[in-house]
């Protein structure tokens, strides 16, 4: 009997078999196609993917499937006198099973083997969008895990700034899948994702996408236990694109577009604030220009150092309870590096002499006053609360008994509407 069929039988009595490339063990190739097959990924990855389909076709029990794989091993594969045509009779004959798979239980689906095809791309993809519209895309991202210095080493000759590896094991053929992660860093990181070979190296160039979406990131999703990289924003709240593997290299499978807003509330407190704002019943304060930045007492303060402001305003409410109105400030100006964004301070200023007084409302290490965010102030039964809104989302913060501010609750912002457009053709 051939070699692999006899290492499909050992398989599926689930006995171990020692480590190998393709699905027979590579130190032990017999002929020319056996050595073609070990020494190009591509084939090693088709031989696995034809020992997966094989038995399944066992399991099927197609009629005469032995004796005619063996015919097909001596006559059809032994025969190939280069890589193409080997590849070439791997196809067709991988095709020729599953028909036949099929044809004999007609419950096998496309899930039931190891190629990506249009239909199971166009399922995949559906799902895709259907959870990128219920806010739950994340609940299908792969773990994976921070780089070692050694390991950066390693990959830095081929990959640009590699920071994470996310492997996952394949369920047809049990071999380890690796997923490499580059990050370009920088304000508006942009991240993207590299498919590594069966000896962990990075397939080649090519492979791993077009990086040039400036700001968006790729990650490692796992549908129907399959790998499936997708592109979406920094929050991966909005796909854009899916990529699969196919003979080994990562392939478009679709394209996404998203449309529409929807508000999802995520609760880590009260969430009064985040219904009152979905409602559209809750209002901002009454703000009107004045650029206190200018007064002696103001200029030299770090939020108004340097003239670097574009914008300021000062709005008057009770932020403490006291029955008596607080003078706040908003210092703003755009932030064109990165991605861009709005940077805006908010600060507490006296009410007879305008200077700040307080250059960081809401607590200096707070996320109130971190990052590139824009910020608004409500007020809700007459406490304040902190709106900071990013791009795809807002965190609404309330004031605690000690005067500090504690974040309350979030609105996650997903598409009203995903349209798939397919990519991945026979």
């Amino acid at each position: 009997m051939n070699r692999s069929i006899l290492l499909s039988l050992v398989a599926l009595l689930g006995l171990a078999t020692g480590a190998r490339a393709a699905s027979f063990p590579c130190e032990d190739a017999a002929n020319d196609a056996e050595v073609l097959v070990c020494g190009d990924y591509r084939l090693s990855v088709l031989d696995e993917q034809l020992d997966a389909v094989y038995r399944v076709a066992l399991k099927a029990k197609v009629p005469d499937l032995t004796e005619e794989q063996k015919d097909w091993l001596e006559q059809v594969r032994d025969r190939c006198p280069d890589a193409e045509g080997l590849a070439l009779a791997y196809r067709e004959r991988i095709a020729a099973l599953v028909k036949a798979a099929k044809t004999a239980r007609r419950k096998l689906s496309d899930f039931d083997f190891p190629l990506l095809t249009p239909a199971k791309a166009k399922t995949v993809c559906g799902i895709i969008a259907e959870r990128a519209k219920a806010g739950t895309l994340q609940d299908l991202e792969a773990q994976g895990r921070d780089l070692t210095q050694e390991e950066r080493a390693r990959f830095e000759p081929d990959v640009s700034a590699p920071t994470r590896m996310t492997t996952l094991r394949d369920r047809f053929n049990g071999r380890n899948q690796g997923f490499l992660t580059a990050n370009s860093g920088g304000s508006c990181n942009t991240s993207w994702i590299v498919a590594l070979d069966d000896r962990g190296r990075p397939l080649a160039d090519g492979q791993d996408g077009d990086p040039s979406d400036f700001g968006s990131a790729d990650f490692v999703l796992t549908v129907k236990g399959e790998p499936y990289v997708v592109r979406a924003d920094a929050g991966l709240r909005r796909p854009t694109l899916v990529r699969g593997l196919r003979e080994g290299a990562l392939a478009p499978l679709c394209g996404l577009e998203t449309s529409g807003d929807r508000g999802i509330v995520t609760k880590s407190g009260d969430d009064a604030a985040c219904r009152a704002a979905l409602a559209g019943k809750l209002r901002p304060l009454d703000w009107e220009p004045l650029d206190f930045c200018v007064t002696a007492e103001n200029r030299d303060k770090n939020v108004c150092k340097g003239g670097l402001w574009e914008r300021s305003a000062v709005a008057k409410a009770d932020l403490d309870g006291d029955g008596k109105p607080e003078l706040l400030g908003r210092v703003g100006r755009s932030w064109t590096g990165g991605c861009g964004g709005v940077l805006e301070t908010l600060v507490l200023l006296s009410p007879e002499t305008l200077e700040i007084i307080d250059e960081a409302y809401g607590g200096a290490d707070s996320p109130i006053n971190n990052g590139i965010t824009a910020k608004e102030v409500f007020l809700l039964d007459g406490a304040p609360r902190i709106a900071v809104r990013f791009a795809h989302s807002e965190e609404f913060y309330g004031r605690t008994r000690d005067g500090a501010f504690r974040k309350e609750c979030a609105i996650e912002h997903v598409p009203a509407e995903a349209t798939v457009k397919m990519l991945l053709a026979d």
